[in-house]
């Protein structure tokens, strides 16, 4: 049986965390492409990228008030 559910599957309030997080693993990746085979300047580029991604998640959680 097939059930409808009236809500989005992925509830908005989370995006702000989900952005957070991704910006994070984003920041273990550039630090991991750097201690690979990865060029220095690829790393720095994708943690910068990371960091910039984290606090586009902090601020929205900042003006929600999920801090």
């Amino acid at each position: 049986l097939h059930h409808s559910v009236d809500r989005p599957p992925l509830p908005l309030e989370y995006i702000n965390m989900i952005r957070f997080v991704t910006g994070m693993f984003t920041i273990i990746a550039g630090v991991a492409a750097i201690e690979g085979s990865a060029p220095f300047g690829v790393g720095i580029l994708m943690s910068t990228v990371g960091v910039l991604i984290m606090c586009w998640g902090i601020v929205g959680m900042a003006e929600k008030g999920q801090l």
